[in-house]
């Protein structure tokens, strides 16, 4: 654990179908398969699809935390779910207008009670930037940014790694790239990529 607690990573998506939640769910198995007690966030506030991937129902979500000022550790893990693979899962809303609620202040907050509680925590923040999601970011101890290597993909990573430098919410030097679906015949290479979107 580093600083006040666990490290936290988010994942963010270039755009939609590069596989975002895929590998920020195959991120914290990885991290709960090696020992390390792992929190799994879907703060893909409005169209979070974690639970479909782990197949999991839960009445609670992130939502139920938004407007909680002291968030101890009893009302935390009423909000979380124990999966049977070992992570702690704190899930989107199921009905997406509730997602408003979880605003840049609330998720500082609720992503910082986690970080006191767990080893790891892995935030899957979709690929639309929110205040939420963009305060998760800022935070973050690693920001990973999931892309695939072809044109419309890569151009829209560089957009978001330019919109979280104007936004001052991360330097693109401080990002990490995932290129998803990679291999040597592919149109754009890793080293391209990172050359255009200089993380």
């Amino acid at each position: 654990p580093a600083g006040p607690g666990g490290r936290v990573v988010t994942v963010t998506g270039a755009k939609g179908g590069v596989g975002t939640t895929f590998t920020a769910v195959q991120f914290a198995l990885a991290a709960a398969a090696s020992g390390r007690r792992t929190a799994l966030v879907d703060l893909d506030l409005q169209a979070g699809d974690v639970g479909s991937y782990l197949d999991v129902q839960f009445r609670r979500s992130i939502a139920d935390l938004a407007g909680i000022q002291d968030i101890s550790p009893r009302v935390l893990q009423d909000a979380v779910y124990e999966d049977r693979t070992g992570l702690a899962l704190l899930l989107a809303p199921a009905d997406g207008e509730r997602g408003e609620e979880v605003d840049d202040r609330a998720a500082r907050h609720i992503v910082g009670a986690l970080r006191s509680r767990y080893e790891l925590v892995v935030v899957d923040c979709g690929t639309q930037v929110t205040g939420a999601n963009a305060a998760a970011v800022e935070t973050a101890d690693v920001a990973v940014l999931v892309t695939t290597p072809d044109v419309i993909a890569v151009r829209a990573a560089k957009r978001m790694v330019r919109l979280w430098e104007r936004l001052q919410v991360r330097k693109a030097e401080d990002t990490a790239m995932v290129v998803n679906r990679w291999s040597k015949h592919t149109e754009i290479q890793p080293a391209l990529i990172e050359k255009i979107t200089k993380t």
